[in-house]
């Protein structure tokens, strides 16, 4: 979605401002310096909508700057603010998209903003980039630790047997790479101190002028260069096989060119690889090259060698990291897209292989890819709080807003508020929350400030950075309400810890004085359930436990369409209320609709269903047995209870019971 410049504005004021006054107070004596070596980047950049914000904005400071020292009375040209724009475009500016026209269309755009008569379209592909900005290594040192054993855990379409015996093979690469580590033997394995990241060519191609037509071509000259003997990089050759290791098919005949943590190691020490390893290398490589796997420390290894990025700034992606069928057969094979539910789009899918069999291939191999880069998020350790469960690319992203901002940098993003209230991004939320959060101000899109999302949706502007206390603005509508003192309220990491002692996430409130009212009631009253951790004992005295009992995608095939012998009504949310069990039912054409006053003064109406499942099911569900099949603990209870909390903060009640 094209993000307003009003929330573009606003981001800019959190998250870059402050960096620039920083960096000038801290060099007094030289500020234009100070600001020019200032590093922007949008890792998600699209078409540029934030790197030309920054680049205006660090532009005006930096004539102002210039005007100040050269002229009396300070003003500034509109000569001057182009020159300035120019220079910060080609010295502070970078982008990163797995698109490559997103890439030329940013490129163009900022050529367009920095434009200087008389002076040439500068060079910008060095700080441009295609590639995947999740897929990949943002530290070397990943590298000493060798391939993670679950690199080959069997995905869609993959040879158990292959995957087994390459598991074993980098296994015993892994016990022999951990004894040198132990050892201290490393020699030239120690990544942190090689000369081979590129950085030098990198800053002497950044010194050459730009101010010809003559100079532009030498520039990239000397950048196509720098790219080939990239291409010979020993770490570059790693980062590939280590990621290459995950992406590539585990099928039979193809073990020789997958890589293990041996093939990793020999490159690393700068080996010729065996006969029987070399095909490894150009598979991972070729693999890399379709996926668009980025390696940020050689893609910019300018910057990571000062410690990253000054200010990173963006609106990433909200999906699911997912391939979802309805989607890749809505075009391809409607009727599989529409099939009733998940168990019967399966069956459909499962018959392409005698009706339809490309098709069926090129699901599957989408599936496989797919998987592929699921499972290196999983296991590769990139993505510590957020990558496990199904994976949501806005969280993916601001965990990687966080990695490549520098000590004192600062991170600039739109969100889904989930990433602040939900628990399966806790972790993250906890990592963003413990000294790492400056500010969260939550909107709901009810005034269509996004116009293509839901009204009842709500995101965040987030600004990460090093602070002790971060400030909140809960249930705006507008960006013109977060400057009101009385919505805003301040939270500690120790306020996470008091008001959500289990999950640490963020709670809500629609002003300062509900914040410190709820904060003053937690001080007084104990919490239900408390979970150990931390040193925490566990304390439960109501004894409760928590069942999902039946999921709706998962456990289709439970359910029957009729009522029958030992079969029980499914109950779904949407036919209870609060304090009424009896608020909706199914109408034989299986749509639902409310019961009416009238049925509900029968006491004995009862609400049909959707689907019906088997009591035994139920009663399975209520039961725990050990390994040999004994029943260890059955519910005796003739009762349980149950309520609907999947909404939106913003209606009536979040709880229904």
């Amino acid at each position: 979605y094209y993000t307003p410049d009003s929330l573009v504005q606003e981001l800019i004021k959190s998250a870059l401002d402050p960096v620039i006054e920083q960096r000038i107070a801290a060099q007094p004596e030289s500020p234009i310096d100070a600001l020019l070596a200032i590093r922007v980047i949008d890792p998600a950049c699209g078409s540029g909508h934030f790197l030309l914000a920054a680049a205006r904005r660090l532009a005006e400071k930096l004539a102002q700057l210039r005007a100040g020292l050269n002229n009396a009375d300070g003003e500034q040209t509109e000569q001057d603010f182009r020159h300035a724009l120019r220079e910060v475009v080609s010295r502070c500016i970078f982008g990163v998209d797995r698109n490559p026209m997103a890439i030329e269309l940013a490129r163009t755009a900022l050529w367009l903003e920095g434009f200087e008569e008389g002076r040439p379209l500068g060079f910008l592909d060095h700080h441009l980039q295609v590639g995947d900005a999740l897929l990949g290594l943002t530290d070397l040192k990943a590298l000493e630790l060798g391939i993670a054993k679950d690199a080959f855990k069997p995905l869609s379409g993959d040879d158990k047997e292959v995957c087994k015996q390459l598991a074993k093979a980098n296994a015993a690469a892994l016990k022999d790479l951990e004894k040198k580590r132990k050892a201290r033997a490393f020699g030239q394995l120690d990544v942190a101190s090689s000369q081979d990241s590129g950085l030098k060519p990198l800053q002497a191609l950044e010194a050459l002028p730009e101010n010809s037509t003559q100079e532009i071509a030498t520039k990239e000259a000397a950048y196509r260069a720098f790219l080939e003997q990239a291409k010979t990089s020993r770490l570059a050759h790693a980062a590939d096989l280590l990621v290459g290791a995950y992406l590539l098919p585990k099928r039979e005949g193809a073990e020789a060119h997958i890589p293990t943590s041996a093939t990793l190691y020999l490159t690393l020490l700068g080996d010729s690889l065996p006969s029987e390893q070399q095909g490894a290398l150009a598979a991972a490589q070729a693999a890399c090259a379709e996926a668009c796997v980025l390696h940020w420390p050689l893609a910019f290894p300018q910057v990571f060698a000062s410690g990253g990025f000054d200010c990173v700034l963006g609106n990433p992606p909200w999906d699911m990291l997912q391939l979802d069928p309805q989607e890749f057969f809505a075009t391809r094979a409607p009727h599989i897209a529409n099939a009733k539910h998940m168990a019967a789009r399966d069956k459909l899918i499962a018959e392409l292989e005698q009706s339809n069999l490309r098709l069926h291939t090129e699901y599957w191999n989408e599936v496989q890819l797919t998987e592929a880069a699921q499972n290196f998020i999983h296991a590769s350790g990139r993505f510590p709080t957020s990558g496990f469960g199904r994976l949501n690319l806005a969280y993916l992203f601001t965990e990687l807003f966080l990695d490549l901002r520098g000590h004192e940098g600062r991170s600039g993003l739109i969100v889904p508020t989930g990433i602040a209230t939900d628990s399966f991004s806790q972790h993250l939320f906890n990592r963003i929350a413990n000294g790492n959060l400056i500010s969260l101000y939550d909107i709901e899109n009810r005034e269509a400030v996004f116009p293509s999302v839901h009204r009842s949706y709500k995101f965040c502007l987030l600004t990460l950075g090093t602070s002790e206390q971060a400030e909140f603005v809960c249930f705006a509508s507008q960006v013109s309400q977060l400057g009101d003192s009385r919505r805003r309220f301040t939270l500690t990491p120790e306020d996470f810890r008091l008001l959500n002692p289990n999950t640490r996430s963020c709670p809500v409130f629609r002003s300062n004085a509900d914040a410190e009212l709820t904060k003053k009631i937690y001080r007084r009253v104990p919490v239900l359930w408390q979970e150990a951790g931390d040193g925490i004992q566990e304390q439960n005295p109501w004894a409760l436990q928590f069942l999902l009992m039946f999921m709706m995608n998962t456990d289709s095939y439970r359910f029957q369409d009729a009522d029958g012998d030992g079969m029980l009504p499914l109950y779904e949310a949407k036919l209870i209320h609060q304090f009424d069990h009896r608020w909706a039912t199914y109408t034989a054409d299986v749509d639902s609709r409310d019961v009416s006053d009238i049925e509900k003064g029968d006491v004995d109406y009862a609400v049909i269903p959707r689907y019906w499942v088997s009591a035994a099911e139920v009663e399975e569900r209520l039961t725990k047995r050990d390994r040999e099949g004994n029943v260890i603990w059955r519910w005796e209870r003739g009762w349980l209870m149950g309520w609907r909390d999947i909404t939106n903060a913003t209606n009536e009640r979040t709880v229904i019971a």
